[in-house]
């Protein structure tokens, strides 16, 4: 099985059903990376400016990818998305927005703002793949055919809900 090159994976969720469940899709799809799961705009802005308790970058180095929830804590993301792509040190980092929305708007507004993609919640591995299509130059991955199917920790064949 490939897997993601070694580095760092910033994920801004606020849910932690849906971090556990990020992290179970993640080593299922074969990615070998350290997730940081952070759960507001604040401290990612933190993390990514390496402010308060993120200054040591050996101890919090820069990630590889961001997968960024639209929401959080029940606030639009899209500022922070944009704020990502305005400083030198963190523009050129993969950013993908993850949404419950239907609203074709957020897609839009999000790859407008930066993002290499925006996926919906619920989200299959699937998706992944394309995302890896996406981004090959930067991960160097790529999900075997038995690795694309929808699955949940409890049922491999039921859908991730993320």
């Amino acid at each position: 099985m490939n897997t993601l090159k070694q580095g760092l994976i910033l994920l801004g969720e606020d849910t932690e059903n849906d971090v556990i469940l990020f992290q179970f899709w993640m080593r299922k799809a074969g990615v070998n990376m350290e997730v940081v799961a952070l759960d507001s705009g604040e401290k990612i802005l933190d993390y990514l400016s390496g402010k308060a308790e993120y200054q040591d970058r050996n101890a919090f180095p820069l990630p590889e990818l961001i997968f960024l929830d639209g929401q959080l804590h029940h606030q639009p993301s899209m500022g922070l998305l944009q704020w990502i792509h305005e400083q030198p040190q963190t523009r050129n980092i993969p950013v993908v927005v993850l949404t419950g929305s239907l609203d074709p708007k957020v897609r839009i507004d999000a790859k407008r703002l930066g993002a290499v993609e925006c996926f919906e919640k619920p989200f299959t591995v699937l998706e992944w793949k394309r995302l890896e299509e996406l981004l090959k130059p930067t991960v160097n991955h790529a999900c075997s055919e038995e690795q694309v199917t929808r699955f949940t920790p409890e049922a491999e064949s039921a859908h991730c809900t993320l």
